[in-house]
């Protein structure tokens, strides 16, 4: 297929149009929901869709917020400072958003997964976890619903993944639905101490 196969920078068609200033939202939604993997593909100079799209669409904030949102990314992956400078404001306007409505696409569950997953994604806004725990705390229960069982593109579960203080967030407002992941993860040897896991059920009965 045309629009999985690299050229010979190993660039896919979404690397292409994410450094073309004519880029729109609609171009970028299309390819990514045709094949939600080539967000996280790197071409030969190691440069994500996102990363070429901050260094060549800086002004573009529609589809600089679509990609963040599908893929998060921190500091350490840019190689241009001024490019860096711009994540914790697409950070910003993320954890604004993602709240308000349930998660409906395999790329926004992987860019879910991906951003509570990473303290250093989740350090790009100050007092990142307690927001987020906040506003898990606030939103409506379809959303969390949305939010506990999203996956990565490799299969990883978000409540599996997340940094223990939104894991503990999301399992105190689904707590039967977490003690059955408590249980999951235990079985996988994922659990080291059992404390979250006797207070999920004290919550759950």
């Amino acid at each position: 297929d045309a629009l999985t196969s690299p050229n010979t920078n190993q660039q896919l068609p979404l690397h292409i149009i994410s450094a073309n200033n004519k880029l729109t939202l609609s171009m970028a939604r299309e390819l990514i929901q045709r094949y939600p993997e080539t967000i996280t593909s790197t071409d030969k100079n190691r440069e994500l869709p996102l990363t070429l799209a901050l260094a060549c669409n800086s002004k573009n904030r529609e589809v600089l917020s679509y990609l963040f949102a599908s893929h998060p990314i921190d500091p350490s992956t840019l190689k241009n400072n001024t490019s860096a400078s711009m994540l914790p404001s697409l950070a910003n306007d993320y954890i604004q958003t993602i709240f308000s409505h349930p998660l409906t696409t395999k790329e926004g569950q992987h860019g879910w997964t991906r951003f509570i997953s990473s303290p250093q994604i989740l350090s790009l806004i100050d007092d990142g976890e307690d927001i987020c725990v906040k506003k898990i705390k606030e939103c409506d229960i379809e959303v969390v619903k949305s939010l506990f069982t999203a996956k990565d593109l490799s299969g990883s579960s978000a409540i599996e993944t997340a940094v223990k203080k939104i894991q503990t967030a999301l399992c105190d407002r689904l707590p039967a639905e977490g003690l059955l992941c408590m249980f999951h993860c235990a079985e996988k040897g994922k659990i080291k101490s059992y404390e979250q896991m006797n207070r999920i059920i004290d919550a759950a009965l």
